[in-house]
């Protein structure tokens, strides 16, 4: 991906990456609501405009190929794009009903295009040579796009929920990444500045983030809380992607800055997040700019077949270790199991409720290949089959209105988590 390192995330709607060949401006921070605009990381300087209408999802992209970003939107309504040029907008039909629209350089020519992804394994791609139909993915998956080897084109894929793994694109094959875990979303960003973009998946329940292509050496941290939206840009200008969150129940971001963060209080109730350099944004009238005549493309874009993987990849873990089965709130116990082929050895490794506000730490304890083990909150004598918390008959650990378990190996990698 060309890149500027820009990412945008719209969530449930839009996930894109646009990274360049040259060195950029640092990204910033922004919102969207309906048709006006307001970007830039200091809120008193903030640029707001309009472009768009009520029921249109943003974009963005450096559509001209000058290395700085620019806006536009996707009208569902309309099955179209209106993209920021200097005339005002260029119009680009494309799309048909419940489409995902997308960003990228697919042609590799330097600047962005559009595209729209089905949620069933088809894609329609505009590039300079026309409108390219790709079928990669099936029914439920979600779109991503990202430069995958570094030869500053961009390719697909798809992050695959029921499997917890994702599929990219290479060449005329395929690459799967065992990576995520029930109810996490998914993420592309260069996390080390090799100009290869890489995948990773933010658990808006817990804050935490799993990144990386190689499950065995993903980096995971916390960074967010309960409730907050993923973001991802180089906020620095180093071309090394960084993570942050959007906060909607304090209208604020948090961006990473080393081992800190910055806050930055940009937003109002019902926008979505995104992100870009905006060194082409200029405030102006914030009435949001519509076409007078709806463009709705005259031939219908036909579906082609999608690439279905014909051996299933469904990792029973993120990591496929040890895997957390059960959790029983009212009873207060957790009951995981080793799917590995070959024993584990447990000492250190440490099971933790949503918050961290908990922990148990397993004592040296060989788990089985196949065996299972009930975690239980009160005092009693470890057994194979049984191990104790030590708290008393009292205690709580699990919110009986719902809570996740977390389980972290013994050298702090997440290994499985169960939400119940």
């Amino acid at each position: 991906m060309r890149s500027f390192n820009l990412k945008l995330l719209v969530v449930s709607l839009i996930l894109l990456t646009i990274l360049p060949t040259f060195v950029q401006a640092a990204d910033q921070v922004g919102v969207f609501d309906n048709g006006q605009w307001a970007v830039g990381n200091n809120p008193a300087t903030a640029k707001v405009f309009g472009f768009g209408w009520s029921g249109t999802n943003p974009i963005v992209g450096d559509w001209n190929g000058d290395g700085k970003n620019d806006v536009g939107i996707y009208n569902p309504s309309g099955n179209n794009f209106l993209i920021k040029d200097t005339n005002g907008y260029k119009v680009i039909g494309l799309g048909w009903a419940s489409v995902t629209p997308v960003v990228g350089d697919f042609d590799g020519d330097g600047d962005d295009d559009v595209g729209v992804y089905d949620n069933k394994g088809t894609w329609a791609l505009n590039t300079e040579a026309g409108i390219r139909i790709v079928g990669f993915g099936w029914s439920g998956t979600n779109p991503i796009v990202g430069d995958w080897n570094g030869d500053n084109i961009d390719e697909v894929g798809v992050y695959n929920p029921s499997g917890n793994n994702f599929l990219i694109q290479n060449g005329a094959n395929y690459n799967v990444i065992g990576l995520g875990w029930r109810g996490v979303k998914p993420i592309v960003g260069d996390w080390n500045g090799d100009n290869k973009d890489d995948v990773g998946v933010y658990d808006s329940s817990s804050g935490q983030w799993a990144i990386g292509n190689n499950p065995a050496t993903a980096k995971v941290f916390g960074f967010g809380w309960s409730g907050t939206n993923p973001i991802v840009g180089d906020w620095n200008g180093d071309n090394i992607d960084e993570v942050g969150v959007y906060n909607p129940s304090g209208n604020n971001f948090l961006i990473q800055n080393g081992a800190n963060y910055n806050v930055i209080g940009l937003g109002w109730s019902g926008v979505k997040p995104i992100v870009g350099d905006w060194a082409n944004a200029i405030s102006s009238p914030t009435t949001p700019i519509v076409p007078t005549t709806p463009i709705v493309p005259a031939t219908p874009i036909v579906p082609t077949t999608p690439i279905v993987p014909t051996t299933p990849t469904v990792p029973t873990t993120n990591v496929g270790t040890v895997e957390i089965i059960d959790v029983d709130l009212k009873g207060e116990t957790v009951t995981i199991k080793n799917v590995s082929p070959s024993p584990v050895n447990m000492n250190g490794w440490k099971l933790t409720d949503e918050g961290n506000n908990h922990d148990y730490v397993f004592p040296s304890f060989s788990f089985n290949s196949g065996s299972s083990v009930i975690i239980h909150l009160n005092k009693g004598s470890n057994s194979a089959t049984d191990l104790y918390w030590g708290k008393d008959d009292n205690a709580h650990v699990w919110n009986d209105d719902g809570d996740t378990a977390y389980l972290y190996d013994s050298t702090g990698k997440l290994i499985s988590s169960l939400k119940s």
